[in-house]
């Protein structure tokens, strides 16, 4: 295992060279008890240039596909506030960028950077994971009123957050944001909007 900083541990298990097309594939956690701290493993498997295999080991935290993100020869993996950098080409841990908050929830590739998407706040980290700027937001947490609460279109981001807020950005930071109050999750769905 490579032990990164706070939250993860990384183990190589396979290594093998092909010419498929990449992807990537992530298989069902598993929770286990690591003394007093839930633990959990997930398995993430690339294919194609590459075909190798990661086991992740985090606290607590369970990935999805908006955690994991295959740019180029990148592994990029989302765990609770730190974001880790695989070189997959040299299977080498290149960094772990802390950034001491609430959960992420997510890493997007938008235009010449990266977009993390997270809890209390959202950042832009250009090509080289240098923070170009960081938003605090009113309470982005996962909105159960819609299944897309993220969404890149016509050259920008969007995140729907928990109070029916629709954010825009761009590289630059936030442009705006528009109240949809259907999707205001402090309401009742029988509540009429003023």
């Amino acid at each position: 295992y490579i032990m990164c900083k706070t939250n993860i541990a990384i183990e190589i298990l396979k290594d093998d060279l092909n010419t498929q097309v990449a992807s990537v594939d992530l298989q069902n956690a598993i929770f286990i008890e690591n003394g007093e701290e839930l633990c959990c493993l997930s398995k993430i498997i690339i294919s194609g240039d590459y075909c190798r295999e990661y086991t992740v080991a985090s606290h607590v935290l369970k990935l999805d596909n908006n955690r994991i993100l295959l740019d180029g020869k990148l592994l990029l993996v989302v765990l609770w506030s730190e974001l880790a950098i695989i070189d997959i080409e040299q299977n080498k841990l290149l960094n772990v960028l802390n950034f001491n908050s609430w959960e992420l929830f997510g890493v997007y590739k938008f235009k010449s950077g990266y977009f993390l998407h997270g809890e209390d706040s959202t950042r832009f980290l250009n090509g080289n994971f240098n923070l170009l700027w960081e938003s605090g937001c009113v309470n982005i947490f996962v909105n159960y009123k819609t299944n897309c609460e993220v969404q890149i279109f016509n050259g920008y981001f969007t995140i729907l957050d928990w109070y029916g807020h629709n954010h825009f950005y761009d590289e630059n930071g936030e442009l705006t944001s528009v109240y949809c109050p259907q999707y205001d999750c402090n309401k009742n769905d029988g509540e009429n909007s003023a």
